[in-house]
């Protein structure tokens, strides 16, 4: 007797500006089933899941639960449709303990509506009595390493009693026994009747837990069939679409004069007399268990932490290194565990995030060379394969897999002769042999992520950035209007300020204006995307969308598509980006704004002269902020046009 179909996908079609994300795709899930998706980075995966999760709205099909089409608006609409969904990337709240992070956006409350900390207490020690977790409910998530907190994130969505539950890449940061605990409680999942979808890039998990399978390319569905008519080779010719003879070959390479070599090298309570020698085109990998001190020799040699004693030598000669500035100065970068807090600014444009460790290299005579950095950046991902609509795209737009090739990309710019990779997996493991070529690289097994400590962030007044956009808005935004506001990050400088000046150069002089929705949505498109879901609910009318950055004002806008009630509502954000100016074109955007380039480009060269001489430097000049409208945005749209943001 065939398993009933639980889940189905009809006909999803997703398209983000210059890219077609999913083409046409369907499928569909069993109950009591774990149905695996594969494909390369970028294919697709993550999107749909994030269709199904509520946080996307697909530009066309449907999703279908129990035989009935069903509209996810939001993910937690999505909870009650019985779907819960562990991220690839961890998006936590690092000053949150642990009992706070199971229950946000959710928390019980007592009779006189004030939050039940003593229920939740309870409730969040019986769950991890129950999974035999051994944590403290009162510790902080920053206190955790990324394998404790992931192993929290996959307890938390599983302890939501979902038939439907996603899991993106859930074994990229945690330990083989974490691993054997997860596929325990999978097995329990089936037995209760609930339909797993799995996403991973190990194929011998896949083969092992796999009642069917789904193959992914270039936002298509390229086959479906029960696990036993795969194997490896098909599996893989189908993900690459061609046939691969020999997956990772073996490279022949000449080893040559030791490039690292530590001696005794300790730090008081993390590791004692490490001794170990690179040589120059030789791979060496450190293995050990969570805690072992793998990571924390690694940050000692890049110089995010300190070290009391022992002996570095680069090219046999002692060096002392303090800070990461003084580990780039001698040709070594370090790729981080934790890609989300170390590795990628998610504000900025991939190309910025891939040229940000040398800056020096396209900044002189006094001007940025953007047409340099377009053609080195772009050659390199071309190489590794970067999967992205522009250059221009914020990195946090990317699939995971492709972040972690930006970052690989930045490092690689800086001809590096070292390359410390900390819980590398996967997505270098095809990567790493065409990208390095002779440089020594040092290394463990996992996911690789990556970050350059110490490099300052040059922009116009942010201040001045928002008050041109909250000048027009007290013109045109209408008498007693309904707004709603989505800030960045608590304590960041450019939100605070773009925040502050809102409330002097807007809400002062229109105390008319009601603000019926406000949140911290931290720069996130699809944070921004659930709020605006939330706040349409709750009100009829809303008038202006007040953004204090593009990405999230493009985010809500995507939420407002398709609903003819808000087709008239303003939407005001800030960066200039080439989407914002895409977006005011097409008359869905009221108006950004952008920091003069040259300016700025001469205050990056004089930036990065001084970090690069360890000098300690703060940009103060005043920085022109134009104002971007349907009146001028074509001048703005060329100008992303020849730095090859737009097609």
């Amino acid at each position: 007797m065939s398993q009933a179909v639980k889940l189905e996908v009809k006909g999803i079609t997703k398209t983000f500006p210059g890219v077609k994300a999913l083409d046409n795709v369907s499928f569909s899930v069993k109950k009591g089933t774990v149905h695996v998706l594969c494909g390369e980075n970028g294919a697709g995966k993550s999107t749909l899941m994030k269709i199904i999760n509520g946080i996307y709205k697909p530009d066309s099909g449907e999703i279908v639960i129990d035989g009935k089409p069903v509209n996810v608006k939001n993910p937690i609409d999505a909870r009650k449709h019985g779907i819960s969904m562990i991220f690839q990337e961890l998006n936590y709240i690092p000053e949150m303990t642990i009992e706070e992070s199971f229950f946000v956006g959710s928390w019980p409350v007592d009779s006189i509506k004030k939050v039940d900390w003593k229920s939740i207490k309870k409730k969040t020690d019986d769950l991890l009595k129950r999974e035999g977790l051994a944590y403290n409910s009162k510790t902080k998530l920053k206190d955790l390493s990324v394998s404790d907190v992931q192993m929290l994130e996959i307890l938390k969505a599983i302890s939501y009693d979902s038939d439907i539950i996603i899991m993106d890449e859930p074994t990229s940061a945690i330990t083989n026994k974490e691993v054997r605990t997860l596929f325990g409680k999978i097995k329990e999942l089936k037995e209760r009747g609930a339909c797993i979808i799995y996403i991973s890039h190990k194929m011998e998990e896949i083969f092992e837990i796999a009642d069917e399978i789904t193959v992914f390319r270039d936002g298509k569905v390229i086959d479906s069939r029960p696990v036993e008519d795969y194997d490896l080779n098909l599996v893989i010719s189908q993900m690459v679409g061609r046939e691969i003879s020999d997956s990772y070959p073996k490279q022949d390479l000449e080893i040559g004069e030791t490039a690292l070599e530590v001696k005794n090298l300790s730090s008081k309570g993390s590791f004692k007399d490490v001794n170990f020698a690179v040589k120059r085109g030789e791979i060496i990998g450190f293995a050990g268990l969570m805690g072992a001190g793998r990571t924390e020799v690694m940050r000692a040699l890049f110089g995010l932490d300190k070290y009391d004693s022992g002996e570095i030598l680069i090219n046999n000669v002692p060096v002392r290194i303090h800070s990461p500035q003084d580990s780039v100065k001698h040709k070594i970068a370090m790729l981080s565990e934790d890609r989300r807090r170390f590795g990628i600014v998610p504000v900025r444009s991939v190309k910025e995030n891939a040229s940000l460790s040398n800056l020096k290299r396209f900044i002189y005579k006094g001007r940025l060379h953007k047409s340099e950095e377009n053609a080195v950046i772009g050659e390199y991902f071309k190489k590794m394969n970067v999967k992205t609509p522009t250059m221009d795209t914020t990195i946090d737009v990317l699939s995971g897999g492709n972040q972690q090739k930006v970052i690989l990309a930045k490092w690689m710019v800086t001809n590096p002769d070292i390359l410390i990779l900390d819980d590398v997996g996967y997505e270098f493991k095809a990567l790493t042999a065409a990208a390095i070529g002779g440089t020594s690289f040092s290394g463990g097994v996992g996911t690789a992520f990556g970050t350059l400590a110490g490099a300052s962030s040059v922009d116009a007044d942010p201040y001045k950035q928002a008050q041109v956009n909250a000048e027009l808005a007290v013109e045109k935004i209408p008498q007693n209007a309904n707004v709603v506001v989505l800030k960045g990050p608590p304590g960041n400088f450019h939100a605070d300020e773009r925040y502050k000046s809102w409330q002097k150069e807007f809400f002062e002089k229109r105390p008319d204006v009601t603000i019926v929705g406000e949140e911290i949505a931290n720069w996130n498109k699809d944070e921004a995307m659930t709020y605006m879901e939330t706040w349409m609910q709750a009100n009829k009318k809303i008038d202006a969308i007040i953004s204090m950055n593009d990405n999230m004002a493009a985010g809500a806008l995507e939420a407002v598509k398709d609903k003819p009630e808000f087709a008239e509502i303003q939407a005001y954000g800030v960066d200039g980006t080439a989407e914002a100016c895409l977006l005011i074109k097409d008359g869905k955007m009221t108006s950004t704004s952008l920091q003069s380039a040259y300016d700025l480009a001469t205050a990056l060269m004089d930036t990065s002269n001084k970090l690069l001489t360890g000098e300690e430097t703060q940009i103060d000049m005043d920085i022109d902020c134009p104002l971007i409208t349907p009146d001028n945005v074509d001048q703005y749209i060329e100008m992303h046009k020849k730095a090859g943001a737009i097609n």
